[in-house]
């Protein structure tokens, strides 16, 4: 068969097999993503029917563990080659105990290239150096990503396959808590090329529901259950804990930036300066000669040079 021939029916089997993992999404074993998000943008922990059961507990427990563990070790490890503070790690929803399938991190500086983002190199090695034999399917894992997944990340896991996705840090503490250049430039992304305003992109769609574990963590109790409203309080202290890990890897990082001339503090000042949506910088922020002590005027009438 040629090729041009055989590309129709590459075509319809991946969407085939995209309408058929996610015929399931709805019945995760984390409670049902549309009870808990809204106008697919926002997460709302207490809306109606979206309440935490012994499993949900469970896994977020399973979460918190590789969050503080397995993912914090990757992370911490590449920021030590100078890389950014950006992991994830991939469990297993299948059996009992989510156990852990990979993890990695970011390797923009060691590999050389930029889109080896934190997302991108876990994708990448879970295919590549899983054996087939014990690597599940990705729609059958959880991703856990560090931090909220950018535009590049985002593309990457629908292009995969993955469709249950938690991360525990929000934009914000990306840009504030050790980001680089890169931020700024997933948020014109995501504003300019998506439309997505102010970085609200869409958490439930077609391709994946992306949960913050922060929000999860908010949930109701279901039946409003003593022990499990227990057992969500003392996770939340674990993830304070957690968060704490990552704010001093973010600092880290960007010590060292700052001492190789290159950047540091001033892409926390470069984003809160913008106009817009804060902390979410528009386009004007990243103009070439673009003053981030300038006022709104100046920043408006930068923009209209572009």
């Amino acid at each position: 068969m040629k090729a041009s021939a055989a590309l129709p029916l590459i075509v319809l089997a991946f969407f085939a097999a995209s309408a058929a993992a996610c015929s399931s999404c709805g019945t995760s074993r984390f409670p049902t993503p549309s009870a808990c998000v809204v106008s697919g943008t926002t997460v709302d922990p207490k809306a109606e029917g979206c309440c935490a059961d012994i499993e949900a507990v469970t896994l977020l427990g399973r979460i918190l563990d590789e969050l503080g563990g397995s993912a914090y070790e990757a992370t911490k490890a590449t920021v030590d080659k100078g890389n950014s503070p950006f992991g994830a790690a991939i469990l297993s929803n299948e059996g009992p105990g989510y156990p852990l399938l990979y993890a990695d991190a970011n390797q923009v500086q060691t590999a050389k290239t930029p889109t080896a983002h934190g997302e991108i190199s876990t994708i990448n090695g879970f295919f590549q150096t899983v054996p087939d034999a014990q690597r599940l399917p990705a729609a059958d894992t959880i991703f856990l990503a560090t931090h909220q997944p950018c535009s590049l990340c985002m593309s990457g896991l629908a292009f995969a396959g993955f469709r249950r996705v938690f991360y525990a840090f929000d934009y914000e503490m990306s840009i504030n808590g050790g980001g680089d250049a890169g931020d700024i430039l997933d948020a014109v992304v995501i504003e300019e090329v998506f439309t997505a305003s102010c970085g609200h992109v869409d958490h439930t769609n077609g391709m994946f529901t992306m949960i913050p574990v922060q929000a999860a963590l908010q949930m109701l109790p279901c039946g409003n259950d003593k022990s499990i409203a227990a057992a969500l309080r003392s996770e939340q202290q674990r993830f304070d804990n957690i968060k704490e890990k990552y704010a001093e890897l973010g600092r880290v990082f960007q010590e060292r930036m700052a001492a190789a001339g290159g950047g540091g503090s001033g892409i926390q000042l470069l984003a809160k300066a913008c106009v817009g949506c804060k902390p979410y910088p528009r386009q004007e922020c990243v103009r070439p000669g673009y003053d981030p002590n300038a006022d709104a005027s100046t920043a408006a009438a930068g923009k209209e040079e572009l």
